[in-house]
């Protein structure tokens, strides 16, 4: 049962981070944040990019950190000092990685750039004013 869990459950949770990471970035460009940061020429596909890309890495290193956990459980459990399930379990983990990658393509295709109007340029003209308004009041 050890076995079957840490060679599928282990690295199955790093699917998550790139979806998550697309939420997070509509949710930031949906409320306006992101538009102080694509304001500075940043393209919007080289901003999401970086968003998938950290996601990538950060659910390849979650997943294998999960097999880690997963074998170490395992054998402690067993009691038998068998490593054998270290190498089971990482191997695992290094299994899934092209599909996360493929979960973090997926991810991104489906995610639709707000449409950038000439209002939405004269909103961030706006705020990037108050701000430097609000820079000069600081210390």
């Amino acid at each position: 049962m050890t076995t079957l869990t840490a060679r599928h459950a282990g690295p199955g949770v790093g699917s998550v981070p790139p979806v998550l990471a697309v939420l997070r970035a509509r949710g930031e460009e949906s409320s306006g944040r992101a538009g102080l940061v694509l304001a500075t020429g940043l393209s919007r596909v080289r901003w999401l990019g970086s968003h998938l890309a950290v996601a990538v890495l950060g659910g390849g290193l979650l997943s294998r950190v999960a097999a880690l956990g997963l074998a170490v459980a395992g054998v402690g459990s067993a009691g038998t000092g068998d490593t054998a399930l270290f190498g089971t379990a990482i191997g695992a983990a290094m299994a899934y990685q092209p599909a996360h990658r493929v979960t973090a393509g997926a991810a991104g295709a489906c995610w639709r750039p707000r449409s950038s109007t000439p209002f939405m340029r004269h909103e961030t003209e706006e705020m990037l004013e108050r701000w430097a308004e609000h820079r000069k009041t600081l210390p």
